[in-house]
């Protein structure tokens, strides 16, 4: 499985974000997080599927959040 390069996948997300579907006139201090949140649990998880670690990033989401509105229900969507 090829790595994930955090700051590259930074660079993209900030300049793609608004072009997502699911985008509605937030900023990237709201969506930013949730994509790092995502780049960590990648790396973190390795293997298993996003429905066996779901519980578990939902947790962690609370206290990786920073300042995005979005509540888990709504970033694990995206």
């Amino acid at each position: 499985m090829a790595s994930v390069n955090p700051v590259a996948e930074e660079t993209y997300w900030r300049s793609n974000y608004a072009r997502r579907p699911y985008v509605k006139g937030a900023s990237y201090d709201d969506y930013g997080p949730d994509y790092q949140h995502g780049i960590n649990a990648h790396r973190k998880h390795l293997g298993p599927a996003f429905e066996d670690v779901k519980s578990d990033l939902g947790r962690d989401w609370l206290s990786k959040r920073s300042n995005s509105s979005l509540e888990w229900d709504c970033a694990m969507k995206m």
